[in-house]
């Protein structure tokens, strides 16, 4: 089945993609359709098959007006003629007016509705809703300094938000570089190892967009109630975007339940659905290799100085080195090896506490020259189209780009090891330590023979127990939480540069806007 999908709203008309040979195909596409008052508000479906003359398969309707606002909803929609449904998630986000929910003039929060939100999160009722780990609440309310993106000199931007697979977005500031939209919005914490994506597009005729900055913040260096100016970055979120230090104000609210976050890191992440296929690519490939390179360079520096001890090339050395072997040796117990562990990721905070400064926040030096330019990506992409040799060693192609991101991958889990023990994020790395702790007890109270015993039991049988859970490895899931050394050039905070108090700032009106209008978004 070569399957696409057609959406009407009204006179907006969208297409999907073709998915060729699947009976189950997945899109993974995005859509934006405007709302306006007075206008049908019933989003129509229709699913076709284009390997026979675009046969009609079936279709489904949803009505909009009857969702929620500043939500993403997961909808699961039964087709009518045919066996089979399909899944969306729709945000009615956007809205523009002083009277929408999620304008800053009308949010006056009671004291009773923060000690509700806080009560559902209180160490007395971790066991109730577990997969509600928190609730976030971010609220935008300016930017200065973005880059021109129409001809006038000026540009129409508005702010989505992304947590995961949620989608929120501000209404549209017309005509303005720095822009007041003054919006409020919550998000359904699921894992606390998320980033907040905060990007600001601009919009255009046609409702096309173009982008003028990006910002990715980790959930757990938020800073409840911190009102604060952030500098926003390129795609590649590793340089300033365009602009006169474009800079965008936030403020943001988390409320969190560490053990309900705790139990969700044991299970694998949540998957982003919007994310970008890797395409082969030959810097990629030789930055993943590099990557591995350093840690095999590492490895080997520790080899060569055990060996230098045992070749006695420091006397002294290979003194103390033989004397701590053999006492290693004569007093080794399995339980020391999660104690070493232990000990080893509380180095870090240990002398944190004796010096009285806080736990330091590394980043990966020289990133400049293990990121990709935006100019030789492109260029790489135009000579790819040109050579038609590719198209017919596809599957020579295929085969290295899956050893290109076996090597990521095996870097990503070998940096993120290396990040834990450096306590990059202290909440998983305290789970760490209270599991070596008790790995710890438990080798030391319990022979290793039982331990095997109980661990093949529990194999065996755990089919028979629980069929319907899927097996999963949650130390895996563990380290897929402690960003890599990729991941931690994206998350460096660029400075921000204080404009002078005499600079004038042109703001656009609040609520004041050539058309009142909500957006849907679909992906």
């Amino acid at each position: 089945m070569d399957a696409f999908v057609k959406f009407r709203l009204g006179s907006q008309k969208y297409k999907s993609r073709t998915m060729s040979r699947s009976a189950s195909p997945k899109w993974l596409e995005q859509f934006d359709l405007y709302l306006y008052e007075g206008q049908p508000q019933v989003l129509e479906i229709q699913l076709y098959d284009e390997a026979f003359s675009r046969d009609y398969v079936g279709r489904c309707s949803v009505d909009i007006g009857l969702l929620s606002k500043e939500t993403t909803h997961s909808v699961i929609i039964p087709l009518q003629e045919v066996s089979g449904q399909i899944s969306l998630l729709l945000t009615i986000s956007g809205t523009s007016g002083s009277e929408t929910i999620s304008d800053l003039g009308n949010y006056k929060p009671s004291t009773e509705e923060i000690k509700t939100i806080e009560s559902r999160y209180i160490i007395g009722r971790s066991f109730h809703s577990l997969k509600d780990v928190g609730h976030l609440s971010v609220k935008v309310y300016e930017a200065q300094g973005l880059a021109a993106a129409d001809i006038g000199g000026k540009s129409d931007p508005f702010v989505v938000l992304e947590l995961v697979n949620a989608r929120l977005q501000t209404q549209t500031e017309y005509r303005t570089l720095t822009p007041c939209w003054n919006k409020i919005f919550t998000f359904a914490v699921k894992d606390i190892t998320s980033i907040l994506e905060v990007t600001v597009y601009d919009e255009d005729t046609n409702h096309k967009t173009e982008f003028l900055g990006k910002l990715h913040i980790p959930l757990w260096k938020i800073t409840n109630g911190e009102k604060k100016w952030y500098v926003l970055k390129d795609r590649k979120l590793v340089r300033p975007a365009k602009g006169s230090n474009p800079q965008i104000l936030l403020e943001m609210d988390l409320v969190w339940n560490p053990i309900r976050a705790g139990l969700r890191v044991m299970d694998p992440p949540e998957p982003k659905f919007l994310v970008p296929d890797q395409r082969l690519n030959r810097e990629i490939f030789l930055l993943n290799i590099d990557r591995l390179r350093t840690i095999c360079v590492g490895i080997y520096d520790v080899m060569q100085y055990i060996q230098s001890c045992m070749e006695w090339e420091s006397p002294i050395r290979s003194i103390i080195a033989l004397f701590l072997y053999q006492i290693v040796c004569y007093t080794f117990q399995p339980f020391m090896i999660p104690l070493f562990l232990m000990l080893l990721i509380l180095k870090t905070w240990f002398v944190c506490a004796i010096t009285g400064s806080p736990l330091p926040e590394e980043y990966p030096e020289d990133s400049e020259t293990i990121v990709l330019d935006d100019d030789d990506e492109g260029q790489g992409d135009g000579e790819e189209k040109k050579m038609s040799l590719r198209q017919k060693l596809q599957a020579v192609q295929d085969a290295t780009q899956t050893l290109q991101n076996a090597l990521g991958s095996i870097a990503s889990i070998c940096e993120s090891t290396r990040n834990t023990f450096r306590m990059v994020v202290p909440f998983i790395s305290w789970l760490a330590i209270l599991g070596l702790f008790v790995g710890t007890i438990v080798l030391y109270l319990i022979p290793m023979r039982y331990l095997a015993m109980a661990w093949g039991l529990h194999r065996f049988l755990r089919p028979i127990l629980r069929p319907n859970v899927k097996p999963t490895d949650e130390v895996y899931n563990l380290l897929l939480r402690v960003p890599d050394n990729q991941q931690l050039i994206t998350l460096k905070p660029l400075r921000v540069i204080t404009l002078p108090e005499t600079v004038q700032r042109n703001r656009s009106p609040l609520n004041k806007t050539p058309h009142q209008k909500k957006k849907h978004k679909f992906w």
